[in-house]
C-alpha cells in the first residue's frame, strides 16, 4: 500500500513539472513572437506665419537733372555770386522733395522701416493725428520725422516748420532770357509784383540769397533753354 502511494505521488510529481516547462515553454514563444514597439516619436512645427514687415521706398523721382523736360518749373536755391550779369547767366541748385504713395505709408506700423534719402529708417514708434500728420520715432527732436499729407495721393517728408524736405539734386548752369520776369510776392497772400531781368540783377547783394522752400524758376527747352521766370512765394 505505501509502494502504490510513493509511486502515485511521484507521478504526480512528475506531471507538475512537465506541465510548468510546457507553460514556461509557451510563455517564452510568445514573448519571442510579440514585436518591440517603439516609443512614439514627437514631432514639433515650427510656426512660419510671423507678420512680415514692411519696407517703403519713396516713389520714382521725376526731375533728371541732365535731361530736363522741354518746359518745366523747378524748386532752386542760389545766391548772389551764382549770377553772372556780364553773360546773363545764373548756376542754381535744383531740389525736389520725395514723395510716397497714400496706401503704402497708410500700412506702417512699428517693426517696418521707410526710406529716406537712401537710408533706411526702422519704425519704432508711429503716431497718426487727424490733420494728415504722421510722426515716426518721436518726431526730429528724437532722432524720427515726420511726414505730411495735403491732398489724397501721396505723403512727404516735413521738418519743424511743416515745411516740405527737399534734397539737392544737382546743379546747372542757365542762361536769362532778355525777357524773364522776376516774380515777388511781397506779403504772404498778396499779389505778386513783377520785374525786369535788369531789376533782377541790379537786386542789392544782402538781399540776394534764395532758397528752395520759396524760390521756383520755370526753363523753356530743358538744359539748353533758358530760365524764363523767377518766381517767389512765400509758401511752404
Amino acid at each position: 500500500m505505501k509502494k502504490i502511494l510513493i509511486l502515485s505521488l511521484m507521478a504526480s510529481l512528475l506531471s507538475l513539472s512537465m506541465t510548468g516547462c510546457i507553460a514556461r515553454e509557451v510563455t517564452q514563444d510568445i514573448m519571442t513572437e510579440i514585436p518591440e514597439t517603439a516609443p512614439a516619436e514627437t514631432t514639433t512645427v515650427l510656426s512660419d506665419t510671423a507678420p512680415e514687415t514692411l519696407r517703403v521706398s519713396p516713389l520714382p523721382q521725376t526731375i533728371d537733372i541732365n535731361s530736363l523736360p522741354e518746359d518745366c518749373t523747378l524748386f532752386a536755391s542760389f545766391e548772389y555770386a551764382d549770377l553772372n550779369a556780364e553773360e546773363n547767366t545764373l548756376s542754381v541748385k535744383i531740389y525736389d522733395y520725395e514723395l510716397f504713395d497714400m496706401v503704402d505709408i497708410s500700412m506702417l506700423t512699428e517693426g517696418d522701416t521707410i526710406v529716406l534719402s537712401g537710408e533706411d529708417m526702422k519704425i519704432n514708434s508711429i503716431e497718426r493725428n487727424d490733420m494728415g500728420l504722421i510722426t515716426i520715432n518721436g518726431g526730429l527732436e528724437e532722432g524720427g520725422t515726420y511726414l505730411r499729407t495735403d491732398d489724397n495721393t501721396v505723403y512727404f517728408e516735413v521738418g519743424m516748420s511743416d515745411m516740405k524736405t527737399y534734397r539737392e539734386l544737382g546743379e546747372i548752369v542757365l542762361p536769362l532770357s532778355p525777357d524773364m520776369v522776376y516774380s515777388v510776392e511781397e506779403d504772404y497772400g498778396e499779389e505778386p509784383v513783377l520785374y525786369s531781368l535788369e531789376e533782377f540783377k541790379n537786386i542789392p547783394e544782402e538781399r540776394f540769397s534764395y532758397h528752395p522752400h520759396y524760390t521756383k524758376i520755370q526753363v523753356e527747352n530743358g538744359v539748353n533753354g533758358c530760365i524764363t521766370k523767377i518766381e517767389i512765394r512765400w509758401v511752404p
